[in-house]
């Protein structure tokens, strides 16, 4: 299969940059897809991006997207449903190279030398595994997204900006960089990560589980890359994105009921999103949000509304689910 490689004006030509291998699960995802990778396929690096894409049976153009743009296509019918639980795998095992890129079809690089700084981060910095990018600050919306959607988008990407602002705070800087020892998030959206450190904790699928097997083996450390950026496809309607995690959480609930043989990850992960202490986290987190939006006034600050609603609408359409999940759970761990 073909690969394409740049070569970059802010790379030395003469240097031989390692293999990149790029995992992106897909389903039903063409419009998204078309743009993530136009993007990666536009960046400047001397060296190979392997984009391995793993579908789970889509039925719109997906793969003549994957095609066009020379993908290693793998497609596995039913991997997930609204889901990526597998899908990564498969494209990490899929691949050889020592750098594994997550990107997601909804993530969208920013700039052409993303690809150059994560791994240049991860030369540098050989004791750490991580390499994490910054949510892109500016959203675009058009007439498609409603007034609700786009507070909910505001929202959403503040506090994942928050997060990593706040990891960067116990971290040392260097430069653009930041040096994080022990790593509380940063496995997902568009991170770069070490083969070496996947094959020690054994190639999980799920980014909350992989994280926590990398902390719990000391293999954490990373590196916070903040003049690199990607942008997150924006939510374009509201009860759309209440639908489409109202699903995830019956997939869940469904593999909670059933055998665990053909799941390809711990079975204490399935509730992971939907345990005790994260419902308590959120409303911490809720409460939190009131108060400063109360202290400030500030239009901005009120936005968490539409995510705390967003959540209440979630629960409600599938409490029978989310029950099934946190009595499986608390099951197991007796």
């Amino acid at each position: 299969m073909e690969t394409f490689s740049s070569k970059s004006s802010h790379v030395r030509s003469e240097t031989t940059w390692p293999d990149i291998d790029v995992v992106i699960p897909t389903l039903n995802c063409e419009r998204n897809l078309e743009m993530c990778l136009n993007r990666l396929r536009s960046q400047n690096y001397n060296g190979k991006l392997n984009i391995i894409i793993v579908d789970g049976g889509s039925k719109d153009e997906t793969i003549k997207v994957a095609e066009r743009y020379s993908c290693i296509v793998k497609v596995i019918p039913g991997i997930y449903l609204n889901g990526k639980n597998g899908a990564k795998m498969v494209g990490e095992l899929m691949g050889h190279s020592e750098f594994i890129w997550h990107v997601d079809s909804d993530n969208f690089i920013v700039g052409t030398h993303a690809a150059e700084n994560l791994v240049k981060a991860l030369i540098d910095n050989p004791d750490c595994n991580i390499a994490v990018p910054v949510n892109y600050p500016k959203r675009t919306y058009n007439k498609k997204h409603s007034k609700f959607s786009r507070y909910l988008n505001e929202f959403i990407n503040q506090i994942e900006t928050d997060k990593i602002r706040n990891m960067c705070n116990r971290g040392k800087k260097n430069g653009n960089n930041y040096i994080v020892k022990d790593m509380d998030v940063g496995i997902t959206n568009a991170s770069m990560i070490r083969r070496s450190a996947e094959e020690a904790v054994g190639f999980y699928d799920s980014d909350v589980e992989m994280l926590k097997r990398l902390r719990k083996r000391g293999l954490a450390d990373g590196v916070v890359v903040a003049d690199t950026f990607f942008e997150q496809a924006a939510i374009s309607t509201f009860m759309g994105y209440v639908f489409k995690n109202v699903r995830r959480v019956k997939f869940f609930a469904k593999k909670a009921s059933n055998s665990f043989t053909d799941f390809f990850v711990e079975p204490e992960n399935i509730g992971g999103h939907f345990s005790v202490n994260p419902l308590l986290q959120s409303i911490n987190l809720y409460l939190g949000e009131m108060i400063k939006a109360l202290k400030s006034r500030k239009k901005e600050n009120f936005y968490f509304i539409a995510s705390l609603v967003a959540n209440i609408l979630i629960l409600l359409y599938s409490l029978p689910s989310v029950l099934r999940i946190l009595l499986r759970t608390r099951f197991m761990h007796k």
